[in-house]
């Protein structure tokens, strides 16, 4: 596998003047209620954005594990970065690899919070590079190969599927049921407590686990069968979106 962080400057001007290609991604260090990770989402990007690097030969780039979390800063370990300075963040990171003459860039976000600020980010940077690719769309295919999974629980944040992908994807992160108070189990849709004017103590108030689902219905062995769909869905944007 190509990384861009294990080359020297020499190793890296060499690969991307013959390939211009480069996978990044973006993740975040948030709640994820009592069987969820605080690295969920960094380590949903991680695990796409190694694996795609892995089959396609494509430069992997770092993945950034903070994220835009401010509605989940009611729950003790959630780092949060302001939406302008992600934004600003994702820009000067973009304008970097453009610089270093990289023409296109796939995205892998694990964390829905930062979708908004790389798409801003995006809009800007490519009004000033006309020839500048960039494809993010892991958050969309997830809700969208959510849907094709036979599976009770597929809340946005923290919910059953979420949960059961992280445990596919790294088996020590499985934790034991009872540290689930059914008591606070709360059920949300997507966008629930993360509208304009929610807080983090509206959020937490609402969801008091920190999870929008039920994470009792956890099974790894269909976060098995859901991260293949996602990295074929993956695998087919990236071909479509750079012929």
């Amino acid at each position: 596998m190509n990384r861009l962080q294990t080359m020297t400057w020499q190793e890296a001007q060499q690969h991307i003047t013959r390939d211009n290609r480069i996978i990044i991604g973006f993740g975040s260090t948030e709640q994820h209620g009592p069987l969820g990770e605080l690295g969920t989402d960094f380590f949903i990007a991680k695990y796409f954005a190694n694996k795609l690097a892995e089959s396609t030969g494509v430069l992997l780039g770092p993945v950034i594990p903070i994220g835009m979390s401010y509605h989940h800063m009611g729950f003790p370990g959630t780092i949060s970065i302001r939406a302008n300075t992600y934004r600003l963040m994702v820009i000067d990171i973009l304008k970097s690899l453009y610089a270093h003459g990289c023409r296109r860039i796939f995205i892998v976000n694990g964390h829905g919070g930062n979708e908004k600020p790389i798409a801003n980010a995006i809009k800007h940077v490519q009004a000033d590079h006309h020839d500048l690719k960039i494809q993010s769309p892991l958050c969309p295919l997830f809700y969208e190969i959510a849907q094709e999974v036979p599976f009770e629980d597929r809340a946005s944040h923290a919910g059953g599927l979420e949960i059961s992908l992280l445990q596919a994807i790294r088996p020590d992160a499985k934790r034991s049921m009872k540290l689930i108070d059914p008591a606070t189990i709360t059920l949300g849709q997507h966008g629930q407590g993360t509208k304009p004017g929610s807080t983090p103590e509206t959020f937490r108030a609402a969801f008091p686990s920190g999870s929008k689902g039920d994470q009792r219905l956890a099974d790894p062995d269909k976060g098995k069968q859901f991260a293949q769909k996602m990295f074929d869905a993956l695998v087919a944007a990236m071909k479509d979106g750079w012929d």
